[in-house]
């Protein structure tokens, strides 16, 4: 069966981005700070910011040249000015791909190259790094912008301050109808765990559609009254919600990284009431000694998305902090909510879930032969929007994998819903162990893992057992250091055995790390580990 959204439909205009923007849709003062750095205490007003966006995309134009398509990659921590620059690249008619500030050289080449970027946005201490990638796919020089002043590159504030605006038709790129529908906005690329990253084309129809979607579904939010703190990296698609935020006149902090002391700091420096999350910082405050030290008063509410949080880490820190915390839902190629618990008030029926699926969107469950599933039914999890890509760029085999010919997506994701409409994502399909034929959750093991006492983080990965042949539940663990007695793996293994169905023991084993790897969204990257368990196995056997 195709489930439908609970929220009421909502009219989706076909304008770009810019046009929502500038058309101020819920009438926020201009003088009305809307982001503030957190570090610096710089900030920008609702006015500053519209005014920089039309600049900045008019010197763009004027300046260097940019014509209409052309793509500009944007490389670097977040900055207080980020948002202004990729909007501005929206005003000029431009794409923006978003560049994880964490890449090597040959990474950040290869997005150049499949993206087709012809500029680039970065700061100073990324330059070597960047004229490196950028001469490798002739990107001359003089098309490198900076965020901050330096002899012999243009920047983004001084081309903002030397361009006057004179208010004629045209000044800004502006378009509507079917062309929204078809117009690239955004070059993001997935996160790669699982091979080379994609580069997904999420159009300007794709972005409006999904903020009224949000719009919908945040009626709590109140524009007098929050505040987002938000450390999440604005190259990934997650951070998109800082636009919507500050649209809706929600006024946004914002981080260069996550650092706890920073980050609790900030929630009682600026009163802050949401904050986005991932799963490792919900679970760094579960664990931190100190939190009776800042004053979170204002913090109401935080939710977790990119990777699953967890029913015993939600309610764990939902308990330790007296606030509602909940685990949210979506993806790049969703653009990307596609789900959301209500947080207005405390609803037990959606502990554990990623919410109600967004309004004007359809679902599908479907098992191994693609057959339609009923409520409570666990299979793969498809859905179908007007927030859903317009494809991967320049790869049609990737896309015609991804969405079927009714136009679903697959999310990859192992998931069921309730009769309330509620949705629970059970692991990825490809992160599944097989034990003796039977299936195993890692996220479920990590879960019961990241709530003892001595652990810190954990990984749970497939290990193959020749004398078995089947694959067994493996462990990678952070022991806290202050941990005394030290965890031992016989005791690991025993705490978990007693929480889980006898074919979800960690029967592999256990190996202690000092860290689990993770990409900056808060991905686990399982990959790294497997291979790391796999070459031990072989280097054992050669023995």
């Amino acid at each position: 069966m195709i489930f439908q959204s609970h929220y009421a439909p909502v009219n989706i205009p076909e304008i770009t981005i810019q046009r929502l923007l500038f058309s101020n849709p819920c009438n926020t003062p201009l003088d009305k700070v809307i982001i503030t750095h957190g570090i610096t205490d710089r900030k920008l007003t609702f006015g500053q910011v519209m005014d920089g966006v039309k600049k900045f995309g008019k010197a763009l134009r004027q300046e260097v040249g940019l014509k209409p398509s052309d793509t500009v990659a944007v490389f670097c921590p977040n900055q207080l000015y980020y948002p202004v620059a990729i909007l501005g690249v929206l005003c000029a008619n431009g794409v923006v791909t978003t560049v994880n500030p964490v890449y090597t050289v040959p990474e950040f080449r290869f997005q150049l190259e499949n993206s087709g970027a012809k500029y680039i946005i970065t700061v100073p201490e990324f330059l070597e790094k960047t004229l490196e990638a950028a001469k490798s796919v002739n990107i001359p020089k003089e098309n490198v912008i900076l965020f901050e002043p330096m002899s012999g590159y243009k920047d983004v504030e001084a081309m903002i301050a030397r361009t006057r605006l004179t208010g004629e038709q045209g000044e800004w790129d502006d378009f509507s109808g079917e062309r929204c529908r078809e117009q690239t906005a955004y070059l993001m690329y997935s996160s790669g765990t699982t091979g080379k990253s994609k580069a997904v084309e999420l159009t300007h129809y794709n972005l409006v559609a999904n903020i009224h979607q949000y719009f919908r579904a945040v009626t709590w939010l109140d524009a007098d009254k929050d505040v987002v703190l938000t450390f999440l990296p604005y190259y990934h698609i997650y951070a998109l919600t800082y636009v919507m935020h500050f649209m809706i006149g929600i006024p946004v902090v914002i981080l260069p990284g996550f650092n706890i002391e920073t980050y609790l700091g900030c929630i009682e420096k600026y009163r802050a009431s949401f904050t986005p999350s991932v799963p490792p910082v919900c679970l760094a405050m579960l664990k931190y000694p100190h939190l009776n030290k800042y004053d979170l008063s204002s913090l109401k509410r935080i939710v977790s998305a990119a990777a699953p949080l967890g029913l015993e880490l939600e309610l764990a820190l939902k308990n330790r902090l007296d606030i509602l915390v909940v685990q949210g839902y979506g993806m790049t190629e969703a653009s990307p909510y596609t789900h959301a618990v209500d947080m207005e008030k405390d609803l037990p029926e959606s502990y554990g879930s990623v919410g109600r699926l967004a309004a004007n969107m359809e679902a599908k469950i479907v098992d191994e032969d693609k057959k339609e599933l009923a409520y409570g039914e666990i299979g793969r999890l498809l859905l179908r929007g007007p927030n859903v890509m317009k494809g991967y760029y320049r790869n049609p085999e990737a896309t015609a994998e991804a969405i079927d010919s009714d136009g679903f997506y697959d999310t990859g994701d192992l998931a069921f819903v309730d009769h309330n409409g509620y949705y629970f994502v059970v692991d990825r399909v490809k992160e599944l162990i097989k034990y003796k034929g039977l299936q195993v959750a890692p996220a479920e093991i990590e879960s019961h893992l990241n709530e003892h006492p001595n652990l810190l983080d954990s990984c749970v990965v497939p290990l193959y057992s020749a004398d078995e042949a089947t694959e067994l539940p493996f462990a990678f663990v952070v022991a806290d250091p202050a941990a005394n007695p030290r965890p031992t793996e016989k005791e690991i293994q025993d705490y978990v055995a007693a929480r889980v169905a006898p074919h979800k023991k960690i029967r592999g084993g256990v190996r202690f790390v000092s860290e689990i790897p993770k990409n900056p969204s808060g991905k686990i990257l399982r990959r790294v580990l497997r291979d790391q368990l796999q070459q031990s196995q072989k280097q054992a056997s050669r023995l």
